[in-house]
């Protein structure tokens, strides 16, 4: 494991897993352990212990998981600059009422593309 963030959250009794956002922490218990109520107040100070130490979420020198970066290339740039009313649109849906929503459950969404010609 390279985050020590992580191995302080799985040193506690019930906990299955542990994932990290861009802005959110998602922890999943064991079945039929602990209940929330004794395992959230633990969780809760691992993560506030470990961000008041100032340590990085990830061990020195590690990079993030190749397999879940998404990288801006010069496409995506150009996108951008050409983004029509719809795609800024269905954008704005996704950050304001989507993404939220599936981030409250631990997960999170990605605008990939849409074709304006076939509406998908």
């Amino acid at each position: 494991m390279q985050s020590p963030l992580a191995k302080a959250i799985f040193r506690i009794d019930g906990v299955d897993g542990v994932f990290f956002g861009p802005d959110f922490i998602t922890v999943t218990k064991a079945k039929d352990e602990m209940p929330w109520g004794e395992l959230k107040a633990e969780i809760f100070a691992a993560i506030m212990d470990f961000y008041s130490s100032g340590v990085p979420i990830l061990s020195e020198g590690v990079e993030n998981s190749t397999d879940t970066v998404i990288h801006e290339d010069d496409s995506e740039v150009r996108r951008k600059q050409n983004m029509t009313p719809v795609v800024a649109l269905i954008k704005e849906l996704l950050d304001t009422r989507i993404r939220p929503a599936v981030q409250d459950d631990g997960g999170d969404i990605n605008y990939v593309s849409f074709e304006e010609d076939s509406g998908v």
